[in-house]
């Protein structure tokens, strides 16, 4: 499960999901950035990063073992 190909998948689709994350949160708030709440964005995009790599971890259980996705 945890060869190098894992990995990369794993970092490539977290990194895509946090970043997708961060973007949908600041284009709702319409980048007020005094009043932008930083701490609950970070929590937000963190946590979104975590999920993606436990639903990697969770895919490779179900699908291919060589890889973060859940179809076979």
């Amino acid at each position: 499960m945890f060869n190098k190909v894992f990995i990369k998948d794993t970092l490539e689709r977290s990194i895509a999901t946090a970043a997708q994350t961060a973007l949908a949160l600041l284009s709702v708030d319409g980048l007020e950035l005094m009043t932008f709440d930083w701490r609950g964005f970070g929590c937000a995009v963190g946590l979104a990063f975590i999920f993606s790599i436990l639903k990697a971890i969770a895919g490779s259980q179900v699908g291919n073992k060589n890889d973060a996705s859940l179809v076979k």
